[in-house]
């Protein structure tokens, strides 16, 4: 059975990979955004240019990535779980930090739709960003049309 069967994030740091994705969450904001791993499987994907794929709140793993590596983030486009979503799901109080600001903090542009829930992805560079659950399945071909290309090439 292939589930009983899962890596570790740490055991799949030695694996080689055409892509990553990062679903949404709110437990994203507690284990994703502090894992080493996380971080150094992104840092490996910069180094190898492999995409990388995160929706809503699993955009929070790009905090491991500067956490780790001080990685500069100045100007990169993307969205992520925005502030009026969490509020208006009745979370904000209960969520650690608001992602925003902490991705402002490291110096990423943020660009988030005007309406709450609405589909919105951003692209720069390796990374793939969706705002929200709607997002998921824009990002997810974004990610396929990478690893398409890749492949025909």
């Amino acid at each position: 059975m292939e589930l009983g069967n899962t890596w570790s994030l740490e055991e799949a740091l030695s694996g080689d990979y055409d892509g990553v994705y990062i679903a949404d969450g709110h437990g994203a904001l507690w284990d994703i955004s502090t894992d080493p791993h996380i971080g150094k499987l992104l840092y490996r994907c910069l180094i190898d240019e492999t995409p990388v794929a995160m929706v809503g709140h699993g955009v929070a793993a790009l905090a491991t990535l500067y956490k780790l590596r001080q990685q500069d983030m100045q100007g990169l486009r993307v969205t992520c779980f925005t502030d009026t979503e969490e509020a208006l799901l009745k979370r904000h109080h209960e969520v650690p930090f608001s992602l925003k600001e902490q991705l402002t903090g490291f110096g990423a542009d943020v660009n988030q739709a005007i309406i709450p829930f609405s589909p919105h992805m951003e692209v720069d560079g390796i990374f793939i960003t969706g705002q929200n659950p709607a997002s998921s399945a824009m990002t997810a071909r974004a990610l396929t049309g990478r690893l398409e290309l890749a492949h025909a090439n």
